[in-house]
């Protein structure tokens, strides 16, 4: 008598294999790996789509902007002009009619531009010949010249440290920035003094090559003002009846300029005023813009 097949070697009874399931396990990992591959092909495919925004670099137009109307102001920048805060702190004056009184003088102006325009016409006609602006650009614009409008870059801009600080970190972000403190004599002749921080500060006297760089002076009365006295004097320089200075590196000047463009996307001829200050960043300090006023 012979024996029945086994059900797991005859495939006429349902059963199943081991060969049908090692089949059946290896067609579903081909099947899963050709899902994965197919799903990493369509997501490389659509990496190679992606529409990427290119950065447009920030180019600074060159400051060509005028100054006032006889030529350029020979002030320089000025520091610490006080913000409508510190004035409404200084005086009786509260902030409703500080804000009213500017209105009425604009009403006034708006009022009187006819007697505005004649008597500018007349000032642009006495001190100018009544010609076109054919210059350099540094007086503001008039008539139908091909000058630039709007203030110069000594004229509308401000600078202010932080107060409070001790004479040792004042002179740690003069050095950091590379400002140069100055005497002016009234004979023109300037002594300079830079490094501060250093053991022995670098000093010189009468340069030969012309000063082209920006400068600026700080307010009658300041604290900053006494702090740049107490320095220069602490190095040899004598400050009696000399006019003080800060003299402004070229590469400070134009980051600057950057900060101010940047600050409300602004062309300079557009801007009244810009008013910078310091603070502390990483291992140094950073100029940042703290106000602007449009023109």
């Amino acid at each position: 008598m012979s024996s029945a097949p086994s059900p797991s070697t005859n495939p006429h009874l349902g059963g199943v294999s081991r060969y049908d399931r090692a089949a059946g396990l290896m067609i579903s990992l081909l099947i899963l790996l050709g899902a994965t591959v197919a799903v990493l092909l369509f997501v490389w495919i659509g990496s190679k789509f992606v529409v990427r925004t290119k950065t447009v670099p920030v180019v600074m137009l060159p400051d060509d902007s005028g100054g006032s109307p006889v030529g350029t102001s020979s002030e320089g920048m000025t520091l610490e002009a006080p913000t409508v805060a510190e004035i409404q702190r200084e005086t009786n004056v509260t902030l409703p009619e500080f804000r009213q009184s500017l209105a009425a003088v604009e009403d006034l102006i708006a009022n009187r531009k006819a007697e505005l325009d004649t008597a500018f016409t007349k000032i642009n006609a006495d001190e100018t010949g009544g010609g076109r602006s054919t210059g350099t650009g540094n007086a503001m614009q008039f008539g139908s010249g091909s000058g630039r409008g709007g203030l110069s870059r000594s004229q509308r801009w401000e600078i202010r440290y932080a107060s409070g600080e001790t004479l040792d970190a004042y002179t740690k972000e003069l050095d950091f920035f590379g400002i140069e403190l100055a005497a002016v004599s009234g004979d023109g002749s300037v002594v300079y003094a830079r490094d501060f921080s250093r053991p022995k500060p670098t000093l010189s006297r009468d340069r030969a090559e012309p000063e082209t760089r920006l400068y600026m002076q700080w307010r009658d009365g300041s604290a900053r003002r006494e702090s740049d006295r107490r320095l220069l004097e602490r190095v040899g320089i004598a400050t009696a009846g000399q006019t003080l200075v800060q003299f402004i590196p070229p590469a400070v000047e134009e980051r600057l300029a950057q900060l101010e463009f940047e600050f409300a996307r602004r062309e300079a001829r557009q801007i009244r005023k810009t008013r910078f200050a310091v603070r502390k960043a990483g291992g140094g300090f950073e100029f940042y813009v703290e106000e602007q006023t449009p023109l």
